[in-house]
């Protein structure tokens, strides 16, 4: 049984490592089955964490979820900045940047999968860590756009974001292939700052 909901307790210095541990053993378990794979009882089994700890940490599998997209996308963006973009336009950096992204779907989708759909989950635990996906999606476009004067820069910002955003969702629903994915995402940037 799930205890009531509240804050959870921010993990102590000394437990950073099993905690992380358990966003790991999720993603693990979502990266091999999906989200239906992970429940908070094969967590605790996979990462030798009692539940009743987890729970302290995460309000919910979409909350645990949740931060293992974010953990993915810190991984990916560590990718995108240990490969400087070199191309001559902002554009170019871009299509780039945004072939990476689609790569690094492809290579997993069912964990990309069940996070986004975590992530989309009336859960006031999610909503914190979904403003923190979207800066960090921003923060990729603006390392690919690179210091070039771009016009309208914000706006095409925000809708590169959204691009990425609903490309996630209609991979999530089984609507998109990641490879159209990686497609879309080259298109919209070349439009965009083309």
């Amino acid at each position: 049984m799930a205890p009531t909901s509240q804050a959870p307790a921010p993990a102590r210095p000394g437990q950073t490592k099993r905690r992380d541990g358990v966003i790991a053993a999720a993603a693990a378990l979502a990266e091999a089955g999906g989200y239906d794979a992970v429940t908070m009882k094969t967590v605790a089994d996979r990462s030798g964490v009692a539940l009743a700890t987890i729970y302290r940490w995460f309000e919910s599998k979409d909350h645990l979820l949740a931060e293992a997209l974010l953990a993915w996308v810190k991984e990916l963006d560590a990718t995108l900045r240990a490969t400087p973009l070199v191309e001559p336009t902002p554009a170019d950096r871009m299509a780039t940047m945004m072939r990476t992204v689609g790569d690094g779907i492809a290579e997993r989708p069912l964990l990309v999968s069940a996070a986004i759909t975590a992530l989309l989950a009336d859960d006031p635990a999610v909503l914190a860590l979904a403003v923190d996906f979207h800066h960090g999606v921003e923060g990729w476009i603006d390392l690919a756009a690179g210091p070039d004067p771009i016009a309208h820069r914000a706006d095409a910002t925000e809708l590169l974001e959204h691009v990425i955003f609903s490309s996630l969702i209609a991979l999530v629903r089984g609507s998109d292939t990641p490879e159209s994915v990686s497609d879309r995402l080259q298109r919209a940037a070349r439009l965009l700052l083309g």
